[in-house]
């Protein structure tokens, strides 16, 4: 699956060094908040997720600083807040928000090419905060997200 890291690499101008902390960093994220067996079955299915986990830079606490924390702990009621938390997260991977926004849908869409796609849309339907930046969800996706937090501005 080094295919998925050097297409993403290229794609968004990153080293495959930050595409592989960026996609541990969403997977730990998934791993943390997924209901059921689904994400095990996802890491037997495609194993190079376990050493992306490992890749993850320390995420410290929910998202680092107090607002990240105060949005972790809401990650489980709130995909806007979990969403939130996620991009925090992501961030420390060296990727803005802009980035982000793109980058979670096209390794998603990447992975899906290795993988059973309904194995991946059923981890995807059991984290409230990927269905919320993969699908918009009804905060409209990440720029709803990020809109909210900053007021509209």
């Amino acid at each position: 699956m080094s295919t998925i890291v050097d297409a993403l690499a290229q794609q968004f101008h990153l080293s495959p060094a930050q595409v592989e902390g960026a996609a541990g960093s969403l997977f730990k994220f998934a791993q943390q908040h997924a209901e059921g067996t689904a994400f095990q079955q996802l890491i037997a299915a495609a194993p190079q997720i376990a050493e992306w986990l490992n890749k993850a830079p320390d995420s410290g606490h929910a998202g680092g600083g107090l607002l990240g924390g105060l949005l972790g702990g809401l990650a489980g009621e709130s995909g806007a807040a979990g969403a939130a938390a996620l991009v925090a997260t992501l961030e420390k991977s060296g990727l803005n928000a802009q980035t982000i926004a793109q980058f979670v849908p096209a390794l998603l869409q990447q992975l899906s090419k290795h993988v059973d796609p309904a194995l991946l849309n059923q981890v995807i339907a059991s984290v409230p905060a990927l269905k919320t930046l993969t699908e918009g969800g009804a905060a409209g996706g990440l720029g709803g997200v990020l809109g909210g937090l900053l007021g509209g501005q």
